[in-house]
C-alpha cells in the first residue's frame, strides 16, 4: 500500500538577476530536507511576478522567495512591492542594500530579513523557520494586537500627549491589554507623562532578543496604575548605537503576540525602527498644528509614506492638534494641502493638556468630559481600539454628543 507524506517539502524559490549569486545560494541549501528549492534568473521584466502568479494555486504554492540583489539591482523587490500583502510570500533578501531607498525598497517588499549574499547555512535556515511560521500564521492575522504609530510633523505639536492620552484610554476605558513604546532613548517622555521609572527597558530587550518571548518580554516593561504597559529607555541607558531596524521589527511582533493594543511614538526624523514600526502598522497617525510651515510638512510626510513607502493612504489619519476657529488655516484647508480625504481635529485647551503632562495624570482622570478628552475617545473608537463598555449614562457624560464629524 503506497504511503502518504504528510509533510511535503516546503516550496522555496530562489530569484535573481545574477546567475552565480542564485546558484550560490541554490548550492547552499542543497540537500536540506524540508525545502524543496527551484531557482529563476529574472533577465526578463515580471518574470519574478509571473512566476509567483503562475505557482498561486494551493497545490504549489511557493511558501518564501529569496531575492539575491544589490544596490543596482532592485527590479524583483520593486515587483513585489506592487503585490498585495495577503498575496506576497515572506520574503528573504540576500544582499548589500546601504542606502536609505534601498531599505524602504526592501520594506515595501516584504522583506522579513536582510542577509548578506553569502549567508552561513545555519542562519539562512533560522531565517526560512521564522519565514515558514510567518506564512503558516498569516491567516490568523486578527489574533495579532493591533499597532498604531504616532508621529509628529514638526517637533512640540503634541505627538507624546495624543500617543498616551490615546494608549491611556485604550487601556483604561477599552480594558485592552495595552503597550505603549517610546522610541526617544534620550529624553523618554512616555515615562515622565505617565510618571514611571523604569529599570529595564527597551535596549536591554533587543539586546536579549534571541531569549525573549512574551512572558519573558514582560520584564522589560513597566506598569502605570490603569494597567497601560510601557517600553522606555530607562534613565542612564543612553546608547550612541542606534536600534537595528530587523531587530525591532521581531521585537514588534512579540510585543503583538502579548498585547491587544500596541501605540508606537516614532521619530520624525523616520530612523529605521520608526520606518519598520510604519510598515508594519494598522494605523499611522500624523500629528500637526494649524500652521502653513507644519502642514507643508505634513504634506510632504504624506507623500512620502503614500508614494515612497507604499503606505496605504486609508491606514494615515492626520490629526490636527490645538484647534481653533480663529486660525488661519483651517481643517479643509490642511486637507486639500496635505492630499488626505479629512483631517481629525482636536480642540485647544492646551492649559489642560499642560497640567495632564506636567502633573502626569492622565487626561481621563483630569477631566474626562472636556472636549479634548471627546475627540481623542472617538478618535480611539475610531482607529478600532475598543468599543466603549460603561453604562450608557456614564457614557454620555464622558463622551457627551460623539456623532459630529470633522471634515
Amino acid at each position: 500500500m503506497p504511503t502518504v507524506d504528510l509533510n511535503p517539502p516546503a516550496k522555496l524559490l530562489i530569484a535573481g538577476p545574477n546567475a552565480a549569486a542564485v546558484g550560490n545560494l541554490v548550492a547552499t541549501l542543497r540537500d536540506q530536507p524540508g525545502w524543496h528549492t527551484t531557482s529563476l534568473i529574472t533577465d526578463a521584466p515580471h518574470a519574478l511576478l509571473n512566476a509567483l502568479a503562475s505557482a498561486a494555486d494551493g497545490a504549489s504554492r511557493i511558501a518564501a522567495v529569496i531575492v539575491a540583489c544589490d544596490e543596482q539591482h532592485l527590479d524583483d523587490l520593486e515587483s513585489l512591492a506592487t503585490l498585495d500583502a495577503g498575496l506576497r510570500p515572506p520574503v528573504i533578501i540576500c544582499g548589500t542594500l546601504k542606502s536609505a531607498e534601498a531599505n524602504r525598497t526592501a520594506l515595501r517588499a516584504g522583506a522579513i530579513d536582510l542577509l548578506p549574499a553569502g549567508p552561513p547555512l545555519a542562519e539562512l535556515l533560522v531565517t526560512l523557520r521564522h519565514a515558514t511560521q510567518q506564512n503558516g500564521t498569516r491567516g490568523q492575522a486578527a489574533d495579532r494586537g493591533r499597532l498604531v504609530t504616532v508621529i509628529g510633523a514638526a517637533g512640540g505639536v503634541g505627538t507624546t500627549f495624543v500617543a498616551c492620552t490615546l494608549a491611556h484610554l485604550s487601556a483604561a476605558v477599552g480594558h485592552r491589554r495595552t503597550l505603549i513604546v517610546d522610541l526617544d532613548l534620550v529624553y523618554a517622555p512616555l515615562a515622565t507623562a505617565l510618571a514611571l521609572r523604569p529599570e529595564r527597558g527597551l535596549s536591554e530587550a533587543l539586546q536579549q532578543l534571541a531569549t525573549l518571548d512574551t512572558t519573558a518580554f514582560e520584564g522589560y516593561v513597566t506598569r502605570h496604575p490603569s494597567g497601560l504597559a510601557l517600553l522606555s529607555n530607562p534613565e542612564g541607558a543612553f546608547s550612541t548605537q542606534p536600534i537595528d531596524g530587523e531587530s525591532f521589527r521581531t521585537l514588534l511582533r512579540l510585543m503583538r503576540q502579548g498585547y491587544q493594543q500596541v501605540f508606537v511614538e516614532g521619530s520624525r526624523w523616520l530612523d529605521a525602527p520608526t520606518t519598520v514600526a510604519i510598515a508594519e502598522s494598522d494605523h499611522v497617525l500624523i500629528v500637526l498644528q494649524q500652521s502653513v510651515a507644519q502642514v507643508h510638512n505634513a504634506a510632504r510626510l504624506y507623500r512620502l509614506l503614500t508614494q515612497q513607502m507604499g503606505v496605504p493612504a486609508a491606514r494615515i489619519v492626520v490629526v490636527l492638534n490645538r484647534h481653533t476657529s480663529r486660525a488661519t488655516v483651517q481643517a479643509d484647508m490642511a486637507a486639500k494641502a496635505i492630499g488626505c480625504e479629512s483631517v481629525v481635529v482636536v480642540p485647544n485647551m492646551y492649559g489642560l493638556a499642560l497640567d495632564s503632562m506636567d502633573a502626569a495624570i492622565p487626561l481621563l482622570d483630569l477631566d474626562r468630559s472636556s472636549a479634548v478628552a471627546r475627540s481623542l475617545l472617538e478618535l480611539g473608537q475610531r482607529l478600532g481600539e475598543y468599543t466603549p463598555t460603561e453604562p450608557e449614562s456614564l457614557l454620555r457624560k464622558a463622551l457627551g454628543v460623539i456623532s459630529r464629524r470633522y471634515a
